[in-house]
């Protein structure tokens, strides 16, 4: 209701723009105004003060000082034209006053968070948001300290705990039979094909009451689909074990084979030197010998 001419922020502006508006007549008038509503119905907690029911809960306001801070006249903009409007330069003064002229009526703060909530929902219904829930740990602002109670709280006005409660008696979790069959048919080893989701569950091992099919979906309880989740990661560490066993045993062979045909060229390598050296050695001295002889024979003649 921040755009309703009975809403609260529009009073108060209202109100503002009386010279003899106050804190006091703004109350009178919220009292009067919203008389009816659930919201306000604990308006008479004191003399300057009101009482609105959030949807965390009841929150008290003390109305002294609201018309003065909504009309901020104590802002940065005017006192910097009234030091401006101040000044010993004619063309200064005469500048600002110009432009204070044209500036209008100033927007009261009311107004201006108006504004800023309009722009911010048109900038969301643009878009396509998502919402991140954030609580607060504790009411003291402490660091590293977590307040249960505050906790518990703030997740009961949220709606979370109704929700989170709903979610645990009945099925939370839908899934549509096809990626159901798909996804958790590793399971069952020697699943029998069936068109069947009661003979699909059955195999399965679920419970009648753990689960409930619709017409395109099945309807699981959390500690069913927990359930499921915990075999089917088994299973696929399982899996995963004898693959890396297999590949693992395929690397070393192709790496003990390949070890061994190395071993082999260099054998045959080193074999094929030393014959060589050897052979080299015989023809070597067979030459001196025959050398030898020949000399011999040359003397002798």
């Amino acid at each position: 209701e921040i755009q309703s001419p009975s809403g609260i922020i529009h009073l108060l502006d209202e109100e503002s723009d009386f010279p003899k508006g106050s804190d006091s007549t703004f109350l009178a008038k919220v009292s009067s105004v919203q008389k009816n509503n659930n919201a306000l119905s604990s308006l008479k907690v004191g003399k300057h003060d009101f009482e609105l029911t959030h949807y965390a809960g009841k929150v008290s306001y003390n109305v002294n000082g609201f018309l003065a801070k909504n009309k901020d006249t104590t802002s940065t903009k005017d006192a910097i034209i009234s030091i401006l409007l101040s000044s010993r330069n004619k063309f200064i003064r005469k500048t600002v006053s110009k432009l204070s002229m044209k500036r209008g009526k100033p927007l009261t703060v009311g107004t201006q968070f108006t504004n800023q909530l309009n722009l911010l929902m048109k900038e969301i219904n643009s878009t396509s948001t998502h919402w991140i829930r954030c609580f607060k740990p504790n009411d003291t602002k402490t660091s590293n300290v977590i307040d249960k109670q505050c906790l518990l709280s703030q997740l009961a006005a949220a709606g979370l705990s109704e929700t989170i409660n709903i979610r645990q008696i009945g099925f939370p979790i839908r899934i549509s039979q096809k990626t159901f069959t798909s996804r958790f048919k590793p399971i069952v080893s020697d699943l029998v094909a069936t068109n069947s989701m009661n003979d699909m569950c059955q195999q399965l091992d679920l419970q009648t009451f753990e689960y409930r099919i619709g017409m395109t979906k099945i309807f699981l309880k959390l500690e069913a689909k927990k359930n499921l989740d915990k075999r089917l990661s088994e299973i696929f560490e399982l899996a995963c074990t004898k693959i890396q066993k297999v590949t693992r045993g395929f690397l070393e062979r192709r790496r003990l084979h390949r070890l061994k045909n190395a071993i082999n060229v260099i054998g045959s390598r080193y074999k094929a030197l030393i014959i060589g050296r050897k052979a080299r050695f015989c023809y070597v001295k067979m030459r001196n010998r025959i050398i030898l002889i020949r000399s011999f024979f040359r003397i002798c003649l």
